[in-house]
This record gives C-alpha cells, structure tokens and sequence, in this order.
C-alpha cells in the first residue's frame, strides 16, 4: 500500500515553508557582484566620464567636490543638498567585524574607514572610501580597485539575508594571489555562518586550488557551439584546454589515475633535482581529450609539455614522417583524424605546416607504455602471465574479478593503492624503467 506524504510527518518549523510533497519557491534576489567593474566615484570622476577634459580642468573639478566630500565625512554629515538636491545616501563608519575581514583579506592594518556612498563629483552616485592607518589616512583616489571591491564584498555579504545565493563574478580581479587566498577563506565562513550558497566564475589557479575539488566545475563548449557544465576532479584540469601550465616545471599530463602511480613509482627512481623540476597532472577526461584538446593548444602556444597514455592511445596508422612531407595537406589531415581517431582543435584540413607539427609533437612528446593499459601491468604482477594479450576491457573487468574474488574490494581507491604496493613491492621493472627512462629524458632538457 503507497504512503501518501502528509504534513502530519513534516516538523511543525518547516510546515510554514511547504506543502505535504514538495518545498514551496523561494523568492529571495541573489546577490550578484561582478570584480570586473568595479569603479569607485573618484575613478569615474577622473578617468571615464571627464575625457572631454585636459587634465589640469579635471583636476580643478575633483578639488572643488573634494572640499565638500571632507565636509560631509567630517561633520558626519547624514543629508547634504547643495543646489537643493541630495548628494549623499550612505555616510558611516565600517563596523568592527568589516574592517577585521577587510583586512584579513587584504593584508592591510587599517584602524579605521568611511563608507561613502555620493554624487558630490557628478550627477551618478558612486563611492568613496576613505581609509584610516595608524600613521594618517588616504582616500580611494590612492588605493587600488582590489581595495574597493573587497569593502563592497565584505558589506555586502555580512549584511546580505541569511540563505542568500550569492554570484561572483571573476573575483581575482586586482588581487594578488595571497588576496585571492584570503577571500576564499571568507567566502567559506559566510558559508558556514550565513548559509550562503556561493557561485563563482573564475580564471585564477589560486582561487580553484583553494577550494574543494567537489566545488569545482568547468564550462566547456561543446562541438554543437552550445555550454556544457563538467565537474573536475583536479584544481588544474578546468584549465587545460585554455593551455595553462601550473608553474615553470615541466608539465607531464598522465591519463587516468592508476598510470599516475605507475609514473610516481617511476619518478622516484630519479635524483631529486629532476623530481622537482617535473609536476605530473591529469586531464579531466582520459587519453581522448589530450588528442583533441590538449595537444593541439599546447603545441599552439609553443609549451613544453608531455604525455603518458595507456599502450591502446598509440596510433592507428603508421605516421612516417618523411612519406608524410610528400603528401598534400588534406591527405595528412585524414591521417591524423584516423590515428588518433578524432578531429584535433584549432587543426585544418589544408594547413599543412601546423599538421606536420601536430604529427612531431604527437610522436616526441608523448609517450604510451608497451601494455594496453595499467590494469594489465597490475594483473601482471598479480601472476596473470598472459595479460599483455588482454584488450583494454578484458583487463579492467579482470582485476575487478580478481580483486572482488580475493575479498578485497575492486574500487578505484583500493586499485589505485594496491598497484602502488605492488608496484614498489616487486621492485624495479620494464614498466617503471621505461617510463623513468622518459621522464630523465625530458628533465635534461
């Protein structure tokens, strides 16, 4: 017999909020802040709406409008109408609990400062903040826009409704990363003590590595020319197909997290010079996407970066370079399209330059182990002499048999730490040593 939902079962402090199966819409406005416009009145004043202007008549026209914004905070002055029109719609103080976040975030020992919201340099209101130090004070006119835009944040969310959607927008904006750092660190307490859901688009590295990877998402546009929304397992892989590189080692993308450990056990076999000037990452989306993607931006913007992919990612076709120069470029395209079994991006049909470079860099720099993929190197070492003949498949569904048949569980984590362990215990093999073999090759460049 089906149970129909009654409120009788809901709590009496949630019946106000629903009715007996399903929540009642809520009508909250977001709080949406974009970083990227940030201007404040002085800035208007001076830089975009006074062009017409030499600079010594802009000049002239802040100071008069200086005198009486120095009045108004002076006097603390709530109302100013100067030719019978108000001037002024917020004139305070910042509370305790701002300016120890203001500073938090900023680095900065501010003891005191005036929020300010005029139109005392021009018919549109804007702010002015003035901020007071231990050795005097200074106006916006000489702090940066990172200053601004973080009082406008700090105001905003610790005054915004609890359980607000909060949207932001490129947030990094004149920050510098230790900024960044610090912003994120508040964003999460406002989570925590206002229960904010927070949204942010963002291009900073700081920002994404200062999350949790279940937050991250990346915006990808699909070959339709429509958005796709993906979730990312690694601060870094929602930054690989715009080509950025984590720092100035060198990059080498592994393809899934089983051939990382192989790679790790391979890269301790190297002195330690070489294991720092190397950093290993992961693509978002297996072997495919470095061909399609990574590969093509990467060798577009000239980075150094390498590949080690499962032996099934080795191409289809042959790929001699000398028999390839004496091709047109549409018939080296078709090759490419079918060793590696897609259509690279930023690639065309009739460049046969950038083809024939694709096809070098496809053959330097990325390396494939000599078994079709991880899980039959692990069955290998697991005793299964004939695993090298094993399909890419046969080998996953194998281990998981084997692993769940041994009673020791077959999921990613407990695979990816028993290849580690077994790996290490049987000591040096083919595997480990070509691989390392690569990665000394590439550190002495």
């Amino acid at each position: 017999m089906e149970c129909k939902p009654s409120l009788k079962n809901i709590l009496k402090k949630k019946r106000e909020f629903r009715v007996a199966d399903r929540w009642y819409p809520t009508f909250r406005a977001p709080i949406y802040i974009s970083f990227k416009y940030q201007f404040s009145a002085f800035d208007r004043a001076f830089h975009v709406n006074n062009t017409g202007l030499t600079i010594q008549e802009r000049i002239e026209k802040i100071k008069k409008s200086a005198t009486k914004i120095s009045k108004v905070i002076s006097k603390g002055k709530q109302s100013y109408k100067p030719g019978g029109v108000e001037s002024v719609f917020t004139n305070r103080p910042l509370t305790e609990s701002e300016l120890i976040w203001i500073n938090h975030i900023l680095g900065k020992k501010y003891v005191g400062a005036t929020y300010l919201k005029h139109r005392l340099y021009e018919k549109e209101s804007g702010l002015s903040i003035i901020f007071q130090t231990e050795n005097g004070q200074y106006s916006e006119a000489f702090a940066g826009s990172g200053e601004l835009a973080v009082v406008n944040l700090v105001i905003k969310l610790l005054n915004g409704e609890q359980n607000s959607l909060v949207l932001l927008d490129e947030p990094e904006t004149s920050l510098h990363p230790g900024a960044q750092e610090n912003l994120i660190r508040f964003l999460l307490w406002t989570v925590i003590e206002k229960h904010y859901q927070i949204v942010i688009s963002t291009h900073s590295p700081t920002i994404t590595q200062s999350l949790p990877k279940e937050a991250l998402y990346a915006l990808l546009e699909t070959d339709e020319g429509s958005t796709a929304i993906s979730q990312v397992a690694h601060p870094h892989m929602a930054f690989h197909r715009i080509g950025h590189i984590p720092d100035n080692k060198k990059l080498v993308i592994v393809e899934d997290q089983l051939l990382l450990k192989l790679v790790e056990v391979a890269l301790d076999e190297l002195s330690d010079w070489q294991k720092e000037s190397i950093s290993l990452d992961l693509p978002s989306s297996g072997g495919d996407e470095i061909f399609k993607y990574l590969l093509p931006i990467h060798g577009k913007e000239k980075r150094e970066v390498y590949y080690i992919l499962d032996g099934d990612k080795k191409p289809k076709v042959s790929l001699d370079l000398e028999k390839l120069e004496t091709m047109e470029s549409e018939e080296i395209f078709d090759k490419i399209k079918e060793a590696f079994c897609c259509e690279p991006l930023h690639l065309k049909s009739n460049d046969k330059e950038g083809c024939m470079n694709y096809i070098r860099r496809a053959k330097e720099n990325v390396f494939n182990i000599h078994m079709e993929c991880p899980e039959a190197i692990f069955l290998e070492a697991l005793g299964y002499s004939d695993a090298h003949s094993l399909s890419n498949q046969e080998a996953k569904e194998l281990l998981v048999e084997h692993l769940d048949k041994e009673k020791l569980g077959s999921s990613a984590e407990i695979q990816h730490t028993l290849f580690n362990y077994h790996l290490r215990k049987n000591g040096e093999t083919p595997h480990i040593s070509d691989v390392a073999q690569f990665l000394d090759e590439i550190s002495r460049i």
